[in-house]
């Protein structure tokens, strides 16, 4: 076939090429001695072609007994981490997907009460003082008690009568999904499978010593391969960004479980409010003559409701008071784009390490 294929490569030139002394120095000719050119191109390109069938083969099938033990742990830790950061990142993706968040709300009565001052009640506390006792002779021999006087207080007696009610809510939102992010659970996943894997692996070099596949001196040498640090930065490019749209993916996947879901309630409105006057505290000497009457008074306020009057007679005002829950997404999309891109890189880094392991076995 060889010798076939530069024949006629020697014949074509010979009867259609010509000579120096034959040669025509016009257009056409030069366009013939062209396009000769390119058909011998092309025949020399399949004896090429052809000269390869006769070489061994490249590739070969990897035997067990070739793989040193410290490469197969490191295939089985790296196929591993790829495995189980595609398997968590795909879990967290549907535990997303998944989710319905609900929003319980549970409700609390309050009594609305409106004061109202009953009168009141007073205590005397009395102010002693020591007094001196002199002997005979004009020298203090003891001490004794003497009241010089009463403090008189008063303390208002108020009571509260209901005049309404209302509720106070207590909102919680419950995700039916308990699962985490993506990026969360494919980093969880990446650390299990490569722990796995690299176990796997160290158990396989084990266990094949059973069966006597181990390396030796009549096993192949791996080969030497080229561009190992291009495969492993293709492969981490191509995982950033894999990992990037999972990320972004679970990111609107969460955005569109948060809308907010309004809460709407009316509280009292609440005042300081004068309810009467009770008499000023004050304080009585054993020396002067006090008249109630005479004692000032003093206002005595308390909280309560603003009222109004209704059609069923006195009311209390309300006012609105409003909450959203569940407006807040548990991650951002900037966060699993950036974290996806982050753990796709590292997974495509532990494909492109177990592709180059292989790589020198196959």
């Amino acid at each position: 076939m060889i010798a076939l294929v530069s024949g006629a490569g020697r014949w074509l030139r010979a009867n259609l090429g010509g000579g120096t002394k034959d040669f025509l120095d016009n257009e056409g000719a030069r366009k013939h001695e062209k396009d000769l050119e390119e058909v011998d191109k092309k025949l020399d390109d399949w004896r090429k072609d052809i000269d390869r069938i006769d070489e061994d083969a490249k590739v070969r099938p990897p035997k067990l007994s070739d793989v040193s033990t410290r490469d197969l742990v490191i295939v089985g830790g790296t196929a591993g981490a790829v495995v189980g950061a595609g398997v968590g990142s795909l879990s967290g993706l549907a535990s997303t997907w998944l989710d319905d968040p609900k929003v319980d709300v549970q409700w609390t009565e309050h009594k609305i009460v409106d004061p109202t001052l009953k009168g009141f009640t007073d205590s005397l506390t009395p102010d002693t003082g020591k007094v001196p006792i002199y002997d005979g002779n004009g020298n203090v021999v003891d001490y004794r008690e003497s009241v010089k006087g009463n403090f008189h207080r008063f303390t208002p007696q108020i009571e509260y009568r209901e005049v309404g009610e209302w509720k106070e809510p207590k909102a919680t939102l419950t995700h039916t999904s308990t699962g985490s992010s993506a990026v969360a659970e494919g980093l969880k996943g990446m650390v299990i499978g490569g722990l796995l894997g690299a176990g796997v692996g160290a158990a396989v070099a084990v266990a094949r010593r059973a069966t006597g596949q181990v390396p030796g001196p009549n096993s192949t040498p791996p080969r030497e391969v080229d561009d190992q640090g291009k495969v492993i930065a293709v492969a981490a490019a191509g995982g950033a960004v894999i990992g990037g749209g999972l990320g972004l993916l679970s990111g609107l996947l969460e955005k569109a479980h948060t809308n907010a879901q309004t809460v709407k309630w009316e509280v009292p409105v609440v005042q300081q409010k004068e309810i009467g006057q009770i008499p000023q505290d004050h304080y009585h000497s054993i020396f002067d003559t006090t008249h109630e009457a005479d004692i000032a008074k003093r206002s005595v306020t308390a909280e309560g409701p603003a009222m109004h009057r209704g059609l069923f007679g006195m009311r209390p005002d309300m006012q609105d008071r409003s909450i959203e829950v569940g407006g807040d997404p548990r991650f951002s999309v900037t966060g699993q784009v950036v974290g996806g891109a982050v753990l796709g890189a590292m997974g495509g880094v532990a494909a492109g390490v177990a592709v180059n392991v292989m790589r020198k076995y196959i």
